[in-house]
């Protein structure tokens, strides 16, 4: 797998406190045990 050291970072912490990552960047997907959403999917949860 080929990612950037800042991702690896913040997927690294989001792992470790069991929150979410959101991004635009798509490289998220790469990690198997990080949840990303981009940010128009977390908006929309609190447009009800």
């Amino acid at each position: 797998m080929n990612v950037d050291f800042i991702d690896c970072y913040a997927a690294a912490l989001a792992k470790a406190r069991g929150c979410l990552v959101v991004t635009e960047d798509r490289e998220f997907r790469k990690f198997s045990d990080v949840t990303a959403r981009r940010p128009e999917e977390v908006v929309k949860q609190f447009e009800k």
